[in-house]
């Protein structure tokens, strides 16, 4: 085992690939930190620990050749999406089958593979026939997943595309008329009302599950699950040989996952304002209260803010005419002058609408509302993970750029009415499995049914048990912007290695997770301080919470105990 170092992460995107730059969002929303090439450089090998090389790409003669000596010599290198013509490095044939939809299944244990997965879906990539590496999982006949040692280095291809996946898996198809619901008949899409369930690119036949008897969901995050695959990898690649990784967690105080609530109204339905209010209260339930322009009254503002929840805008559209940008503009300023000083972050279409793809996102940026709300269903039917995530995630935009908008996907609508409460906990158990957020929606009538109170009463009795953080969507957004900001300068140390960290903003509770060589002992500020083991990846990692000040530098030194 060599010396405890940082890990040098690198990763390359394939140039011409349009999905290559979700590779860069899985990254950020694992909290893995890397460097980004301007496509691969040999000259810059002797910088890196581990070299991922992401999409539908290829190398040159000389640059193969120059990876591969770097790899055998010690170095590491991940393949997702593609083979990049390196299938003799990779212990596989270059011969392979394209992906298009795939199921993945294991075939061997031990080893990253996400645990409580049993299959997964992917869209895109490739597999392959093993010639000579370990293969770790299957899509049908042919290597998905495998492991190679050349000479002292590690090799692990990753078949998927994870780019791919999350692209098309998690915003959907575009919104451009009906979708075709299941042959069950339990969803119905062909209603001309533009939704973004229309969207779902999952199969109704094969990624949904029931419990109790009640109407089938897409009870699992597959595009999470593809997602954890890949970064395993990379936690794998790049902490071997002393390598250590300093991740940052998605939730404040290591909290496993995480629960928000949004509520739809009408500035006439504020005499339901303190009545709903109290059901959450009671249950500590965070929640968005969308409403329609112009917003409530004052005093029912006051009470939805006295209590930290906040007000997002429920945007009228009608159910054929196209998205007016400028309109969704109007609204949104106009709401914005009813909240007091508050300025609304959040947004979403009424009645679950949706048009076209990312085009909506634009709009939304323009108008200063920064989380999206939309991404969910409203059938029971199509209810659960329907695009595939229950992690807030930033898109990528045509341009390759991501967007600055968060979504923040619903799993349920109208828990409690529409939807069994049993469902909920299986959603539940899959946010904790994928470190989600579980993301409950209703109407705000709905809050004075007693079954939906006993289901808010069944949610927060689990989470409070599970130790779940309970947030609003407007704080999740918040938190993850300054997460995703944190300046990092690494370096070594005379018994170990340290990390400096600063937050512009400052930020709280921040996780960090520790990965490599032995039992790993942070000291902050000089301080060692306590840790708990978190299991993910295939490995344990060691935990431990932190608070950013604003615009201060924060020493962290870790050693290692062998």
């Amino acid at each position: 085992m060599g010396r405890l170092h940082w890990a040098k992460i690198a990763l390359v995107l394939a140039p011409e690939d349009p999905y290559a730059p979700f590779y860069v969002e899985a990254l950020q929303g694992a909290g893995v930190p890397h460097t980004v090439w301007e496509g691969f450089d040999p000259a810059r090998l002797p910088e890196a620990t581990a070299v991922l090389l992401c999409g539908y790409g290829t190398l040159g003669p000389s640059a193969s050749a120059a990876l591969g000596d770097w790899v055998r010599q010690g170095g590491a290198v991940v393949c997702s999406g593609s083979s990049w013509g390196l299938a003799g490095l990779l212990g596989l044939d270059p011969a392979s089958r394209h992906l298009s939809n795939a199921l993945l299944e294991p075939v061997a244990e031990g080893w990253f593979w996400p645990e409580g997965a049993r299959r997964m879906r992917c869209y895109g990539g490739r597999a392959c026939a093993a010639a000579g590496a370990d293969v770790l999982a299957q899509a049908g006949d042919l290597a998905a997943v495998a492991r190679t040692r050349p000479g002292s280095g590690l090799a692990l291809y990753v078949g998927p595309h994870v780019g791919e996946t999350m692209a098309l898996m998690q915003t959907g198809r575009s919104v451009e008329t009906d979708g075709i619901g299941p042959v069950d008949g339990s969803v119905r899409l062909d209603d001309g009302d533009l939704k973004a369930e229309d969207g779902i690119a999952l199969s109704f036949e094969d990624d949904r599950a029931a419990v109790g008897g009640g109407a089938p969901f897409f009870a699992f995050p597959h595009a999470d699950a593809v997602r954890d695959l890949w970064v395993g990898a990379v936690v794998e690649a790049a902490t071997r040989d002393g390598g250590c990784l300093a991740t940052t967690w998605p939730w404040p105080d290591l909290a496993p996952a995480a629960l928000t609530c949004s509520v739809e109204a009408a500035p006439d339905d504020a005499s339901f304002v303190l009545p709903a209010m109290g059901t959450l209260s009671t249950y500590g339930l965070p929640a968005a209260w969308m409403v329609k322009p112009p917003g409530f009254p004052a005093e029912a503002v006051r009470s939805i803010r006295a209590r930290e929840h906040e007000i997002g805008l429920l945007a009228p559209m009608d159910r054929r005419s196209p998205f007016a940008p400028e309109t969704f503009r109007v609204q949104f300023v106009q709401l914005s002058r009813s909240t007091l000083s508050f300025e609304p972050v959040s947004a979403r279409p009424e009645n679950g609408r949706w048009r076209g793809h990312l085009g909506m996102l634009s709009a939304y940026e323009v108008s200063g509302a920064r989380v999206n709300l939309s991404k969910g269903a409203r059938q029971a039917g199509a209810a659960g993970f329907s695009f595939g995530t229950g992690r807030p995630f930033f898109p990528v935009m045509p341009s390759g750029s991501p967007s600055l908008v968060l979504e923040v996907p619903y799993q349920g609508y109208r828990l409690g009415i529409e939807i069994q409460p049993e469902v909920a906990d299986a959603l539940l158990a899959q946010c904790l499995a994928f470190r989600g957020c579980l993301h409950l929606a209703w109407g705000i009538e709905d809050l004075m049914e007693g079954s939906v109170q006993e289901a808010c009463r069944r949610v927060s009795v689990l989470a409070r048990a599970q130790r779940i953080e309970r947030m609003t969507p407007e704080r999740i957004y918040r938190f993850e912007r300054a997460r995703r900001a944190i300046r990092r300068f690494e370096s070594p140390a005379d018994d170990g290695v340290k990390l400096v960290l600063a937050s512009d903003t400052g930020i709280e509770r921040l996780g960090i997770v520790l990965f490599g060589p032995g039992r790993l002992v942070p000291a902050l500020r000089h301080r060692e301080q306590p840790t708990t083991e978190v299991r993910l990846y295939g490995r344990v990692g060691h935990g431990m919470v932190a608070t950013l000040p604003e615009v201060q530098m924060t020493e962290l030194v870790v050693r290692s105990l062998g």
